[in-house]
């Protein structure tokens, strides 16, 4: 038997207050909300819809997916819905079917700029250059909204052409000037340029924005070491370290300033510490295994070194060759 009105109303006005709970950050009691929205009325696809929503951020995304499904079940056409299902979908790797979600949300509303930023994205995650350019140039198209130009510049970047992409980025750097994605993009790309020094006032100016990003701290002490100013650089690994402490990668970095000051004892601490680390590679041990050795421990830094060689990572061939230089001398 069809709801009467009185129920669908019911479950309209609930599932909006559940809304404004949502975007005031009470997320317990807007699900409780939504939930009891649906209670009033299952065939609420906005509900559904929301619901997987808050889910998703809670980062349950299998029951985030139910509720996309089903609210699609009911709303076929729902773009939204289509476009959270397609990030769910993403969130779990199946980057095919996020596009393949995505491309039926642009094939009905070809003028959806989100749709397309998000098919963009996702292109851009899979590797499939030329499509996430075109879905982003499109985004830009329709909206003419400055992320989707920094998102279009960034695509560009990686597809070789650095100029066309700072010439993009700087528009979108002009258009949204507080935007520190923008800024850090534009830096990154300067840097790849070898013009270091705009690069850098791109970058301190993301950081002005968002002062403990990691990413961009790490670029910027990338940039301070390309012009040699090893002081500022020492300063902003320390930064990257305090906003990053659970990385090995500054901590490396940091120890190989050491090595090339001498302080070869100080490197040693570092690596130890870094080497120990949960993400920590066999950089990490290649450099402790090298700073053992300068620092006049040679045995244990030959064992080192032998176990990195023996493993056949990205640093076994230095690790080799350095074994084979301390053999010679």
């Amino acid at each position: 038997m069809a709801l009467d009105e009185t129920e669908t109303e019911t479950s309209k006005r609930i599932n909006n207050e559940a809304a404004m709970l949502h975007v005031n950050g009470e997320g317990n009691t807007a699900k409780n909300r939504y939930r009891a929205a649906l209670e009033a009325n299952p065939q609420n696809g906005s509900a559904h819809n929301n619901l997987g929503f808050l889910l998703a951020q809670e980062g349950d995304i299998d029951g985030a997916i139910e509720c996309y499904e089903t609210a699609l079940q009911i709303d076929p056409g729902n773009t939204t819905c289509l476009g959270n299902l397609a990030s769910a979908r993403a969130v779990q790797g199946d980057l095919r079917e996020g596009m393949r979600l995505l491309d039926q949300a642009v094939a009905l509303a070809p003028d959806d700029a989100l749709s397309w930023d998000n098919l963009g994205k996702l292109a851009l995650a899979a590797g499939e250059l030329d499509r996430s350019e075109k879905a982003l140039h499109r985004a830009f198209e329709i909206s003419r909204n400055s992320a989707h130009l920094t998102r279009l510049g960034t695509v560009v970047a990686v597809r070789g052409r650095l100029g066309e992409a700072a010439r993009l980025l700087e528009a979108a750097s002009a258009t949204a000037p507080g935007d520190a994605e923008t800024w850090r993009q534009l830096g990154v790309v300067r840097f790849a340029r070898q013009d270091f020094g705009s690069a850098q006032d791109a970058l301190d100016t993301a950081i002005r924005l968002e002062p403990d990003d990691p990413e961009t701290l790490r670029h910027l002490y990338l940039t301070q070491l390309a012009r040699r100013k090893t002081v500022e650089a020492e300063a902003t690994l320390n930064r990257l370290i305090d906003a990053a402490p659970e990385s090995a990668a500054p901590r490396i970095d940091l120890a190989i300033l050491r090595l090339e000051q001498g302080a070869y004892d100080t490197a040693v601490e570092i690596l130890a510490t870094a080497a120990s680390m949960a993400d920590a590679d066999d950089r990490a041990q290649f450099y402790h295994g090298l700073a053992l050795v300068l620092s006049g421990n040679n045995d244990a830094g030959q064992s080192v070194l032998q176990a990195v060689a023996t493993a056949g990572g990205k640093y076994a061939q230095k690790a080799l060759q350095q074994l084979e230089d301390l053999d010679a001398a």
